[in-house]
């Protein structure tokens, strides 16, 4: 991990005043942590380059810093990240916090904890968090004194973009990655007043990005790509093809979902750990047991990268920390580490060939791009030209071993500055990987909603058909990036209290197959596997200064009572780190919408633990003395085509 070039910042006496723009990409990994820096002019080249300066090297460099906390028993506070780490024993009450990644997900929490031996209690989701911030508190605090002492940043004047990747595993789970973002900005990265804070690509899609960019090679348009991003905890995946390549611009298309594979160089470490520790229990059982930890984590990584290569030996001598003693490993065994990540990675490409063959039968992968830790690896290198000769794929990668773990962080930037400078974003639509849908009522018809319930509406005397789910967004669909979702909607209101405007509805996805997705939410034999209610939407719309409200100039009468159909527009923004939702009304003509934006709807996440009010549960009740309840309920735009 060490790196011997030099960086590439402008020096100082050429930067007589603060930037007026710095752009900072953080890939936030497994076991080590990449940050990228871009300001225009600021840095040579015009490329963005990495931090390598990082507290406890004594001046080395290196490309990334451990995502490593440590903590001494019994107290909240960590004691250091990253590199400064104590040099006396950890098995006096000292504790390493490392691989911690993956655990805000609370079930990959409980699953990696079901069958250790733990010496204190299972850690919960709040640990995790507290995990998550110390380790980010730490990393923009240092950033932050990188940028004053290498950029000459302003924090008045100069304006800082950070921008994260998203896991590929946590792809549209819009409230793991909302407690994500709230803890980034719980670290600092938004407390000043010229800081932006965004989550636009995941890691799969930013490890392509670096990878249309920054290889030593011209695609063409047309060109399909596969890009596999091998990193510590993963390895991601995701099919491209190149859309346009003019000048400094490139655009890519996305053909299949970026997805994310349980394998990866932590696996190989944690084989190589279990198989130290067991040699060390033997010959030296006065050893504590973390010195196979640190074996793992540092001469084993060196050995790891050149495994593969001429310069491999048939047996690997590794120092003991603290004795005067190696332990031996015959190649064979260090094989049999990689064999098993290998044969997962090499398995589960070919399968997404078969499947882009079964989609787009007309569709021939030209490139495979190797990025990540792993995608350094001479062993997986050599395994994949194997498997992609005989397929007529061409193996890539950067010539230099440093480069494929940063694609990243670098990627994040990349993409930034192509927008920044062009107006358009490397990748600029994305697949959806899931269905989602809005519950409201429609007009009952028999035919149509045989064996559901009709529920009569006071106010119109209508009888519909409620639970029914309005999908906006197919598994499958193609978005643009940027663009909302927009879908037409009614409400009625009763005229007699027209000031009443406050309203809720419930959002639903599904993983389900687009053509056998539901059309409604059935309340007696829910199945979260088919369809799950994730969130809340309210709004309390009411007239004000640009923003759109109700009117009351068209009013229908039923027996005496008077109602008003409100139509409104409902847009959909779906991005990686977000689920949002805005709407408007749409007045009539008279009453021109110019000028009027769509108010952001406030959003309530639903998780197993949410408590409801009894008037707030995401099924409408279906007994007769509840249909008032339907009031604040949404109606399919019966106009809409």
């Amino acid at each position: 991990m060490a790196a011997t070039a030099a960086l590439n910042a402008i020096p100082l006496d050429e930067m007589a005043m603060p930037p007026s723009h710095v752009v900072v990409g953080v890939d936030l990994g497994m076991t080590c942590t990449g940050v990228a820096v871009w300001s225009p002019g600021r840095t040579r080249g015009g490329l963005p380059v990495v931090i390598q300066q990082w507290p406890g090297t004594h001046g080395s460099l290196h490309n990334k810093v451990p995502t490593t906390l440590i903590y001494q028993a019994g107290q909240s506070r960590v004691c250091s990240w990253g590199f400064a780490r104590p040099k006396w024993d950890f098995g006096y009450g000292m504790g390493v916090v490392e691989s911690f990644k993956f655990f805000l997900d609370k079930d990959v929490l409980e699953t990696s904890f079901r069958d250790r031996e733990l010496r204190y209690r299972q850690p919960d989701t709040e640990d995790v968090r507290n995990w998550f911030r110390d380790f980010l508190h730490g990393l923009h605090d240092h950033v932050v004194g990188h940028l004053e002492s290498e950029f000459q940043v302003d924090w008045l004047s100069t304006k800082v973009d950070y921008i994260f990747g998203v896991p590929t595993l946590w792809r549209e789970r819009n409230a793991l990655i909302d407690d994500f973002q709230n803890i980034v900005a719980e670290a600092g990265f938004e407390k000043s007043l010229n800081c932006d804070v965004t989550f636009r690509l995941t890691e799969a899609e930013a490890a392509a990005v670096h990878t249309a960019k920054s290889l030593n090679h011209k695609y063409k348009q047309g060109d399909i790509i596969l890009v596999c991003d091998a990193g510590g905890g993963t390895t991601d995946v995701c099919i491209l093809e190149v859309l346009r390549t003019t000048g400094e611009i490139v655009e890519l298309k996305a053909l299949s979902e970026p997805n994310a594979l349980d394998a990866g160089s932590t696996q190989i470490d944690y084989a190589f750990e279990a198989y130290t520790e067991g040699l060390l229990k033997i010959a030296h059982p006065q050893v504590p047991k973390h010195v196979a930890r640190d074996m793992a984590r540092g001469p084993f990584q060196g050995i790891k990268l050149a495994f593969g290569t001429r310069d491999a030996v048939p047996v690997e001598s590794i120092p003991i920390p603290g004795l005067e003693h190696k332990i031996e490993i015959p190649s064979d065994i260090l094989g049999t580490m990689f064999d098993e990540q290998i044969g997962k990675i090499v398995g589960h490409i070919d399968k997404e060939i078969e499947l882009l063959g079964e989609r787009l039968p007309q569709s021939k992968i030209l490139y495979l791009v190797l990025a990540g830790g792993l995608g350094s690896s001479e062993c997986l290198r050599t395994e994949m030209k194997k498997f992609c000769r005989p397929k007529g794929i061409t193996v890539l990668y950067p010539d230099s071993p440093g480069e494929p773990p940063l694609a990243v962080c670098k990627g994040l930037v990349i993409d930034w500055m192509q927008r920044f400078k062009h107006g358009t974003s490397i990748l600029p639509t994305r697949l959806s990987g899931t269905s989602y849908g809005i519950l409201c009522s429609d007009r009952y018809e028999k035919g149509k909603h045989a064996g559901q319930d009709r529920v009569k509406n006071r106010l119109d005397n209508r009888g519909y058909a409620v639970n029914q789910i309005a999908w906006f967004i197919r598994k499958g669909d193609t978005m643009q990036k940027d663009m909302p979702i927009v879908r037409n909607f009614f409400r009625l209101q009763s005229s007699d209290c027209p000031a009443k405007t406050e309203w809720r509805a419930f959002i639903v996805r599904s993983q389900m197959a687009r053509e056998k997705l539901p059309t409604f939410l059935d309340q007696d034999n829910p199945d979260p596997s088919k369809v799950q209610v994730i969130c809340q939407i309210s709004s309390d719309l009411t007239p004000s200064p640009g923003t759109a409200g109700i009117t009351t100039k068209r009013k229908y009468v039923y027996f005496g009572k008077k109602y008003l159909p409100i139509d409104y527009e409902l847009s959909i923004f779906i991005g990686q780190e977000y689920l949002r939702f805005g709407a408007r009304m749409l007045l009539s003509t008279e009453e021109s919408t110019t000028n009027m934006s769509p108010q952001l709807l406030k959003v309530r996440w639903i998780t197993s633990t949410t408590v409801w009010d009894d008037d707030e549960q995401p099924v409408v009740p279906m007994d007769e003395s509840h249909e008032g309840e339907l009031l604040n309920e949404i109606f399919m735009n019966l106009r809409e085509s």
